[in-house]
Formats: structure tokens, C-alpha cells, sequence
């Protein structure tokens, strides 16, 4: 096979099917989507014009070509691994404290999953974390590097725009089996979870289905509202990348996916040359545009009864 015909950044998403035995698990590993290493089997597979794993009802299983890829693609990892240990590296000068600021609902369910693999990159870096809905001036010094989520900034700070995050209509697959067929042509017979916080769903308000749908609940907290959702009391306008991280969860049917806010990665001017500051806005960068296609919808699963 020449070498030219492979993308050698694709390497990884091989090896975690290989070693996990299935497209799921190695999309948890990762910290993608399901569809993500999909895809890049499938142009691995396109560029060597052969099958690397057979889909079988147990999982993938490697072919013989996927068989004897296997020994080369380990050794290409070892190469690459040992190669950064040899150069001065960011791991060598990163140490000290870094005071992260990020809303709750990025925290709990996106951020603290990727803290160990964080750690055992990076082991002399302390991590403050503060978990707010409000916004963290960095201009001010109130957080060195803030994970946010808004339609734009204007402060004078470093910022990159990772990408813009998609809404949908999501409610749980107990909550729609028991209410779903029953429902009324304006979504009589159907709940919405009340939301008390501020609301940012602007989007949302001439393109919101269901309009003869109760009302339940009035909650001010994320991750209160998250259980209940997931728990089965009501559907609600919420992130799909929601659908990725709680298996439960839907999409409902015949309701849309729409743009919302960016999801912003700041820094203090001042701190952009600092190895520790780096490590923790390129890790975290990394790990969330890992997430772009669960955050947009792509692939997420719709109700189908």
C-alpha cells in the first residue's frame, strides 16, 4: 500500500475499533461521535481500496488487511509518542496553576469526563476550576481561561470561536413511548419542562412546535433540569449533543435542528505565550472540536417509536 494513498491522522480512530471491537466503544474512548470514526473507517477503508474490518452483529472484527495494518499502525504510535517525549515539550515547561471558568452544564458532562486524560498529559498542572453561569471576565483577571458559550465577545481578550452548537427538541425514549401516540395535532397530551433561567432560545420562538403543550416544572439549574429530562418528565428545547452524552435521550419527531450560540474558548492576552495557559486552551480545544459533530446534531438519533 503506498504510503501517500493513507492519512496517517486517521491512525487513531483505526486503532481504538481495533482494540475496542466496536464503533460505540471506540467513539467513547475518543470522546466523538459514533458517525466521527465512522467516517474516517470508511476513508481509511477508501484509501486502501480494501475492507479493514468486518461489521459483524458482535462488533468489528479486523480483516486480514485490517490484520496487517494492525503491527504497522502500533508502531506509527510509538514513533509518533516517542518523538514528542524527545523534543522540548509544552508537558516539560506546563506547571502551575490555570483558574478554568465554565458554565455547569459544559462541567459536568463534557469537561470532568476528559480531566484523567488531561492529568496524565499534563501532571504538574493544577486545574481551579469554577463552574458559573456567568460570565468569568478574563479582562479582569476573575479566570485565566474560560470555556463559554455565547453569540459573540466583545471583551479584549484572545478568543476562538470553536464552532456554533445546535438545539432540538429532546425528551426521553420512556417519556415519548408514553406519550407520543396519544399526542394532539398542537401537542395536546404532551409536557414541556419548564425552564426559569434566562432564555436564550430566541430561535426557538416562532419555530417552537406543540404549542397546546403543558407546562411543567420551573427550574433554574442545569443539571436539575438535565435529570429530569433524562428521567422522562417532559421534553424541552435543549443541546443535541445531549443525545450523544445520554443514550436515552431523543430527538422528537418532526421538530427541527436549529443554530444556537458559539462555544468560545478565551484566554488573557496576556497569558497566550504562557506554556501552561497553552496546554490547557489547546487540550481543551482539541477535546471540544472532537465533540463538533455530536454539538451540531449530525447523526443524532430520532424517535422512531
Amino acid at each position: 500500500m503506498p504510503s501517500s494513498a493513507m492519512d496517517w491522522t486517521e491512525m487513531p480512530y483505526f486503532l481504538a475499533v481495533a482494540r475496542q471491537g466496536s464503533l460505540r466503544l471506540a467513539a467513547e474512548s475518543m470522546g466523538v461521535s459514533h458517525g466521527t470514526v465512522d467516517r474516517h473507517i470508511n476513508s481509511m477503508e477508501t484509501a486502501c481500496g480494501a475492507r479493514l474490518f468486518q461489521r459483524t452483529s458482535q462488533g468489528m472484527v479486523l480483516t486480514p488487511t485490517g490484520e496487517a495494518l494492525l503491527p504497522n499502525a502500533e508502531q506509527a504510535e510509538t514513533l509518533i509518542l516517542s518523538a514528542r517525549k524527545s523534543l522540548p515539550s509544552m508537558e516539560d515547561a506546563a506547571k502551575g496553576r490555570v483558574r478554568l471558568a465554565m458554565p455547569s452544564w459544559i462541567a459536568y458532562l463534557v469537561v470532568a469526563p476528559r480531566i484523567a486524560r488531561f492529568r496524565a498529559a499534563f501532571p504538574d498542572i493544577d486545574l481551579e476550576i469554577t463552574i458559573t453561569n456567568n460570565f468569568q471576565s478574563i479582562a479582569k483577571a476573575e479566570a485565566d481561561v474560560s470555556i463559554r458559550v455565547a453569540f459573540d465577545v466583545e471583551e479584549d481578550v484572545i478568543g476562538k470561536r470553536l464552532f456554533v452548537w445546535h438545539d432540538a427538541v429532546i425528551a426521553s425514549k420512556v417519556y415519548l413511548r408514553a406519550h407520543w401516540a396519544n399526542r394532539g395535532r398542537d401537542g395536546e397530551g404532551l409536557h414541556w419542562l419548564g425552564w426559569a433561567g434566562p432564555n436564550p432560545h430566541e430561535v426557538w420562538e416562532k419555530e417552537r412546535p406543540f404549542p397546546k403543550a403543558d407546562i411543567v416544572h420551573h427550574i433554574a439549574d442545569e443539571m436539575m433540569f438535565t435529570n429530569l429530562l433524562w428521567l422522562g418528565h417532559g421534553m424541552a428545547v435543549f443541546p443535541v449533543v445531549c443525545t450523544h452524552l445520554y443514550p436515552e435521550l431523543v430527538r422528537v419527531p418532526e421538530t427541527p435542528v436549529l443554530p444556537d450560540r458559539s462555544l468560545w474558548l478565551l484566554m488573557h492576552r496576556d497569558l497566550q505565550k504562557t506554556a501552561r495557559v497553552r496546554a490547557v486552551v489547546d487540550f481543551f480545544g482539541d477535546e471540544l472540536m472532537g465533540l463538533r459533530d455530536a454539538f451540531q446534531g449530525v447523526d443524532s438519533e430520532v424517535f422512531e417509536g
